[in-house]
């Protein structure tokens, strides 16, 4: 991950001008400002919460319920890093949260990017659709 962050992400965003992120199976081509964006926010030992002097951090105004959902196999957002998400950015909202298990819905794998992606329609996609229904 370091490579990708440190090295791929400033090399191929300086020569084509946007990260070409669906050269490596990452979905749409991404502005080389928020891939650099990106790139710091991940570097950053604190993610996020690095960015609270450089920007305007309302995180602490959301209170509503939110579905926090973490993918077993997700090697970016482990389940550690998306309770301490919860944890210390989504302070005062109502949590619910949900640590996604592929085996337990029939998937070998999901990974950071695959919860989206049409193969995974009839297996998971209903858990954030109903609890948006409740």
């Amino acid at each position: 991950m370091n490579f990708f962050f440190r090295i791929a992400i400033p090399v191929l965003s300086a020569f084509y001008g946007f990260f070409p992120s669906q050269k490596v199976g990452m979905g749409e081509p991404i502005p080389i400002g928020i891939a650099k964006d990106w790139r710091k926010l991940i570097l950053n030992e604190t993610s996020i919460l690095g960015y609270a002097d450089e920007t305007q951090n309302l995180y602490d105004e959301i209170t509503k319920p939110v579905l926090i959902i973490s993918l077993d196999d997700d090697f970016m957002a482990t389940p550690k890093s998306v309770d301490l998400f919860g944890k210390l950015v989504l302070k005062n909202a109502k949590k619910k949260r949900l640590n996604i298990i592929p085996k337990e819905y029939g998937l070998d794998e999901i990974g950071h990017l695959d919860f989206f992606r049409e193969k995974n329609k009839t297996e998971i996609w209903h858990i954030p659709l109903e609890y948006i229904e409740e």
